[in-house]
């Protein structure tokens, strides 16, 4: 059997084949999975289903795995603050291009700006920053 050939049909079907593992044991098979399918249609198709599914978490978890920068990009613009804000976590390991970052402030609230501008300094995405800077100040004054 090839590496890549996919081994579970759904991504609730793989969720259902992991369910009796512990959580830890859980998130390495998962991620697993993913870095073995990173780059295939099967992948983007199995993460696109977890997030419909509501599992959003799960999905930004094999993302992050798999590098998966389309995914990671979404998620960033999600309606979940919380699953927002996790994301931009992920701009560590996955290469999420400075365009489709400036979206994020867009409706964002102020502990998910902070996070932002945070993701932005440990990135060092000092570019960014300089380009973003005049419209925050307009829009959200000094103290941001």
């Amino acid at each position: 059997m090839s590496p890549n050939r996919p081994t579970h049909a759904s991504a609730l079907q793989l969720l259902h084949a992991h369910r009796h593992l512990s959580v830890a044991a859980r998130d390495r098979a998962l991620a697993l999975y993913a870095h073995r399918h990173a780059g295939t249609e099967h992948l983007a198709s199995l993460l696109d289903e977890l997030r419909a599914h509501g599992h959003g978490r799960t999905c930004l978890h094999m993302a992050e795995a798999a590098t998966h920068t389309p995914t990671v990009t979404r998620l960033l613009r999600d309606p979940a603050p919380a699953l927002r804000r996790a994301a931009l976590g992920a701009l560590k390991h996955v290469p999420v291009p400075d365009e489709a970052l400036e979206p994020v402030l867009e409706d964002a609230p102020t502990d998910l700006r902070r996070a932002f501008y945070h993701a932005l300094f440990l990135g060092r995405r000092t570019a960014l920053a300089d380009r973003l800077l005049p419209r925050v100040r307009a829009g959200h004054g000094d103290p941001d």
